[in-house]
């Protein structure tokens, strides 16, 4: 996988592209993949942990919160994209 390639490598400011390098190659490589249906994760923090190193590469970020519903509590997961 090329990474300088990606599109988010490319839209980087040039004083920026050191460091946003060394943090992508310091991930898992299965990391930089998509997440797949049926991913199974340690809990929510292992999620989102996930999912953000994830949007590193790729250009966004995860934010959760909890949310309920009648009496049970869940996690919501949002993303925005930058």
């Amino acid at each position: 996988m090329d990474i300088e390639a990606s599109p988010t490598y490319q839209a980087l400011p040039e004083h920026a592209k050191s460091a946003w390098l060394k943090a992508v190659r310091a991930l898992p490589p299965a990391w930089l993949l998509p997440p797949a249906t049926g991913e199974r994760f340690e809990g929510r923090d292992h999620c989102l942990s996930r999912l953000n190193r994830y949007g590193l590469y790729k250009g966004f970020a995860v934010i959760s919160r909890k949310v309920w519903k009648e009496t049970t509590p869940r996690w919501q997961f949002l993303y925005k994209i930058y």
